[in-house]
């Protein structure tokens, strides 16, 4: 049942300090982050949001596109946390009271806070929940099932969602509700039921990075939708977002934006721990808990090879980046002919291995279509793009492949197929000729 709009809260006013150097750059102290036990990102369609909380308080800030602190304070130990566009929610357990839990709702537009009641539910798995269009979403757990269930805001129970395993956590992005199976599957919740959406390696973490994508401890950006895995080395979450055809990353004090072959840096200075994306504007959160607001045309080109990003070019603006890889068809594509077998392993880890088309470990030499490396304990094959004949570079025997598979005469296999594709368009055609043709007369 819902409480009255009682409520303890306190606005922090920030000093905005402008940059002499970076008059569009603003920096601002959320030092309060701090008193929480872990934070939280979030990057959806009502803004940037960073949240957390420790025994009996919930912290926010909304980060883009405005500048709003906000904490309450509750009668209870907080036991889960999430987002729900503008709202910041947490889920605590009143005090002495078992089984009978609140879960607050905290607006962080104009501050109000609502309470909801939930008494009696011993089932409950407190670790997560989920707030979405409307309704609260439960782990539950039996002797048979850990679950979910979802309720209306007034305490009437909707629906039960049931799976080929126990549930492991909850999430929202983008509006939506997902379910993480100890089995790696990620179901999304609709009101009424639930469809799969992607699979993950379940021992590894992860954060939200942007609308329908998520960012693991490992390195992979994963779609929501299914469509595809890029990795990006040397980052980690929280600190990457997509956004339509870009990805801002962070690692260091350096935060990357790409944008399909162009990369920009900005050097903070500090050490970044959080980036944020809404609307056009970014912003990271470093160490020390200051938030830095910086316009895009405040990040520089990067002529520079680092450890994230190579940006010798190719024709046909082909780069070898790791930000570039990604998994399509259980193929990672995008890895340029010519790339060795240590500087393919050294974008994922050194634990990776790299076997050749016959199954056998390969330590050296060049990356060659047909591959396959265990990256981050999956196994996929790997496409060298124009690298049509398993050699590892593009000479005109490439280039003669192609024009056979055109006109029909040969078939090529799924990788070698990928390898067809030089300009990572998802289509095979005469484009891809002509660049394969101009690579293989400049190697």
């Amino acid at each position: 049942m819902k409480k009255t709009l009682s409520i303890f809260l306190v606005i922090t006013s920030f000093v905005f300090i402008f940059i002499p150097e970076v008059s569009s750059k603003t920096e601002y102290n959320v030092a309060e982050m701090d008193n929480c036990k872990e934070f939280f990102t979030e990057n959806n369609q009502s803004g940037s949001f960073l949240y957390g909380y420790n025994i009996n308080t919930l912290y926010s800030v909304m980060v883009l596109p405005s500048k709003t602190s906000r904490y309450v304070s509750v009668n209870g130990k907080i036991r889960s946390v999430c987002q729900d566009g503008y709202f910041t929610c947490a889920l605590y357990e009143r005090s002495s009271v078992n089984g009978n839990y609140t879960v607050v709702r905290m607006n962080m537009k104009n501050g109000e806070c609502n309470y909801y009641d939930f008494n009696g539910i011993n089932s409950l798995v407190n670790k997560y929940f989920a707030v979405s269009n409307g309704r609260i979403y439960f782990m539950m757990a039996n002797s048979v099932y850990c679950y979910v269930t979802s309720y209306l805001f007034d305490g009437t129970k909707q629906t039960e969602y049931k799976f080929d395993d126990d549930v492991l956590k909850l999430f929202t992005n983008n509006s939506s509700v997902y379910a993480e199976l100890y089995n790696g599957k990620i179901y999304r919740l609709n009101n009424k039921s639930s469809e799969y959406a992607v699979s993950v390696n379940s021992s590894y973490s992860f954060s939200n990075a942007g609308l329908d994508w998520i960012f693991s401890n490992i390195g992979s950006l994963i779609s929501l939708e299914g469509k595809t895995t890029r990795f990006i080395s040397n980052s980690k979450p929280n600190c990457v977002v997509s956004y339509g055809n870009s990805i801002l990353y962070a690692s260091g004090t350096v935060v990357y934006l790409q944008s399909n072959n162009n990369l920009k840096s900005y050097d903070i200075g500090n050490s970044i721990i959080s980036v944020f994306c809404f609307d056009g504007n970014f912003a990271v959160l470093t160490s020390d808990y200051k938030l830095s607001v910086i316009k895009e045309a405040e990040f520089e080109s990067n002529n520079t090879n680092n450890d994230h990003t190579n940006n010798n070019q190719s024709e046909g603006g082909n780069s070898d980046n790791t930000a570039s890889y990604f998994v399509r068809n259980g193929i990672i594509c995008g890895v340029e002919s010519g790339t060795t077998v240590s500087k393919f392993k050294n974008v994922f880890s050194s634990s990776v291995s790299v076997y050749d088309s016959n199954g056998e470990k390969v330590t050296s030499g060049k990356m060659k279509s047909g591959y396959s490396s265990d990256c981050y304990g999956e196994l996929y094959y790997i496409s060298v793009t124009g690298d049509l004949t398993g050699e590892g570079n593009v000479k005109s025997n490439d280039v003669s492949a192609l024009m056979s598979e055109l006109v029909e005469k040969i078939d090529l296999n799924s990788v070698f197929r990928a390898s067809a594709d030089y300009n990572l368009d998802g289509a095979v055609d005469n484009k891809d000729l002509i660049l394969i043709s101009r690579k293989s007369k400049s190697s």
